[in-house]
């Protein structure tokens, strides 16, 4: 009986796999394919390697967003959709800091780094094709 269960749960954590993989795969797609989301993950990929910070708020990316110059070709309302529809995508974790206050914080999951990882490696493809 227990062997029974034992390979049920392997062979529902390989379709997971497989699902996280397809799910990664279309978002890298997704992202890839629109720009202000792909300017998005590196944007936030800065904030989180220069600030040391593991979350971000609204305000505290924004704020770096005017700092860097994002701005230049995008405006604070694309930039709060993209980070909407990178927490939608499951590429964010979006959580709420206190019920009184109307914090809200996003957190980079796996997929996250996942899609980095990839996006990196079409830019650097593009690159070296566009020479």
């Amino acid at each position: 009986m227990k062997t029974r269960f034992a390979e049920k749960v392997k062979e529902l954590i390989g379709k997971q796999k497989e699902s996280d993989e397809k799910k990664i795969q279309s978002s890298i797609e997704y992202i890839v394919s629109t720009p202000s989301l792909a300017r998005t993950i590196t944007l936030i990929r800065d904030y989180i390697k220069e600030t040391k910070r593991k979350c971000f708020t609204y305000n505290s990316i924004k704020s770096y967003a005017s700092r860097t110059g994002f701005y230049k070709e995008y405006t604070d309302r694309t930039l709060d959709r993209s980070i909407r529809k990178l927490a939608s995508m499951g590429v964010l974790y979006r959580t709420k800091y206190s019920k009184d206050k109307r914090i809200v914080f996003f957190c980079p999951t796996k997929i996250f780094y996942t899609v980095l990882r990839r996006l990196m490696v079409v830019e650097n493809d593009n690159s070296v094709s566009n020479m």
